[in-house]
């Protein structure tokens, strides 16, 4: 199946904000995501995390695939999509920007609106990993204890709020990406 890269983000992005929907105490919840129909969907946009105050291109430091916020412009959960295998070497790179993040940032109908950590704030990454080697156990028993001893801003996503998501493919990793939202929802 070749599909364009980002459809199955964007089937999530959808279908975790129908979820949320549907559900009367999170319906003060929206979900912004990447890789959707814009022209169907106001809530899908670009989302990008900066460390600073104001969006420039030299504090730039990550993009993700969806974030779930209050109305209050809190941020509830992050979640970053690798739909193709990922060396550890990457998932590192990614987890890494993302954790010296401060605040994150979407253009809304033309307007920038911006959207703050809070001590709670989930971050999530999912991907693709070959399930034959090390790789997974390097994933799991050596690189996520050590990230979640990184110390972020004083402002940014604790590392303890960070959980992986990796399968050795990408029905079997939104199978699970979606059962986790579950259960964190």
């Amino acid at each position: 199946m070749n599909q364009k890269h980002g459809y199955q983000t964007g089937l999530f992005g959808e279908w975790l904000s129908n979820y949320l929907e549907s559900i009367p105490k999170f319906q003060q919840f929206v979900v912004y995501y990447d890789h959707g129909d814009r022209q169907t969907y106001l809530n899908v946009v670009a989302i990008k995390g900066i460390y600073g105050i104001k969006l420039s291109r030299q504090n730039q430091l990550a993009q993700i695939d969806a974030m779930v916020t209050k109305l209050n412009h809190e941020i509830v959960a992050i979640v970053e999509v690798e739909e193709r295998e990922s060396p550890p070497k990457k998932i590192i790179g990614d987890i890494m920007a993302l954790l010296m993040c401060n605040r994150f940032y979407a253009r809304l109908g033309g307007i920038n609106q911006y959207f703050r950590i809070t001590p709670e704030t989930r971050l999530i990454v999912a991907g693709i990993i070959n399930p034959k080697g090390s790789k997974m156990s390097q994933l799991e028993e050596v690189i996520f204890p050590r990230l979640q001893q990184f110390t972020p801003p004083k402002d940014g996503i604790n590392p303890k709020n960070l959980n992986i998501i990796f399968a050795e493919n990408i029905e079997t990793m939104v199978k699970e990406l979606k059962e986790y939202m579950q259960e964190l929802f």
